[in-house]
C-alpha cells in the first residue's frame, strides 16, 4: 500500500491503452494514493482522472505546461487542498524530437531541456516543501536507456542530454533532500509498447526492438509503474539515489545492438 497523495505528470496517454504516466497514476491509485493527474491537455487527464474514479480510486486533474513554474505550484496546491499532504510526485512528462547535432534547432534544445529538464526541477522544487510538511515523500524520476546508450544515426542528442542531466541531478537532489525525509530515485525504461510508440511503429517493430535485450519481448507501461509503485511505498524507505533500469536487461548488452532510442512515454 502506498498512503498519501501523489501528484504524476504526463498522466494521460497519448492514443489508446496505457503510456508510463498513465499506468503510474493507476497503479498508485490502486495502492490507496490520492493521485492528482497533471497533464498539458484537458481531456487525457480527464479520462485517466475518471478511470481512477471508476476503480474507486481518489484523483483530480490538473492542467498545465511543466515549463511553467506557476503550474509546479498549482500542482502542488491541489494536492494539499484536495488530500492534505504530498507524499509522492513522479516527473514522468517528457518530449523527444529526432534530431542530430547538425540538424538540431535552438528551439529543439530549448523544448528538450524545458520540459524533459526544467519541468522536472520545478515540481521537484515546488513539491519539497509540502513534501517535508507531510513529514517526507519520495521523488520518482522517469529517464530513458538514451541517457545511458547512443549511436550516430540515432539522432537523440538533446534527448540525451535532458535525460543525462536528470539522472545526474537526482543523486544531488538525494543527497540535499534525504535529510527532509525525501529520498529521489531514477527509473530507466527500455523500448516499451506505448500508444505513443504505436503511433510510429507496428508492434512487430516494437518486439523487434524489444528483441535485443536479455528478457526479449514483452515490456510495456505497467512495468515502470509497478517500480515506480516501489519507490514510492514503505518497502523502498531506505532507497535513495538509485538508478533502475526497467529494460529487459538492455543496458547489459553490448552497445552495438543498440539501434535507436525512442520516447517511451
Amino acid at each position: 500500500m502506498v498512503d498519501g497523495a501523489a501528484i504524476v505528470t504526463g498522466a494521460g496517454s497519448s492514443g489508446p491503452g496505457f503510456g508510463t504516466g498513465k499506468a503510474s497514476a493507476v497503479l498508485l491509485a490502486r495502492s490507496g494514493c490520492g493521485v492528482v493527474v497533471l497533464d498539458s491537455v484537458d481531456e487525457r487527464a480527464g479520462e485517466t482522472v475518471e478511470l481512477i474514479e471508476s476503480e474507486g480510486g481518489r484523483a483530480v486533474g490538473c492542467v498545465g505546461d511543466v515549463r511553467d513554474p506557476a503550474v509546479a505550484r498549482r500542482a502542488v496546491d491541489t494536492a494539499v487542498d484536495t488530500f492534505g499532504m504530498l507524499t509522492t510526485l513522479v516527473n514522468n512528462v517528457g518530449v523527444f524530437r529526432s534530431g542530430t547535432l547538425a540538424a538540431m534547432t535552438d528551439e529543439d534544445l530549448e523544448l528538450h531541456l524545458g520540459v524533459n529538464l526544467k519541468g522536472t526541477l520545478f515540481l521537484t522544487r515546488a513539491a519539497a516543501p509540502a513534501m517535508a510538511a507531510s513529514g517526507g515523500g519520495s521523488v520518482v524520476n522517469i529517464s530513458s536507456i538514451a541517457a545511458h546508450r547512443g549511436v550516430s544515426s540515432s539522432g537523440t542528442v538533446a534527448y540525451t542530454a535532458s535525460k543525462g542531466a536528470i539522472e545526474a541531478v537526482a543523486t544531488v537532489l538525494a543527497a540535499e533532500l534525504g535529510p527532509q525525509g525525501i529520498r529521489v530515485n531514477t527509473v530507466v525504461p527500455g523500448t516499451l509498447d506505448t500508444p505513443l510508440l504505436r503511433m510510429t511503429l507496428t508492434p512487430e517493430q516494437i518486439a523487434d526492438r524489444q528483441r535485443t535485450a536479455p528478457l526479449g519481448p514483452g515490456g510495456d507501461a505497467w512495468d515502470v509503474a509497478r517500480a515506480v509503485v516501489f519507490l514510492a511505498s514503505p518497502w523502498a524507505r531506505w532507497v535513495s539515489g538509485a538508478i533502475i533500469p526497467v529494460d529487459g536487461g538492455f543496458l547489459t548488452t553490448s552497445p552495438a545492438m543498440f539501434t535507436g532510442a525512442v520516447d517511451t512515454k
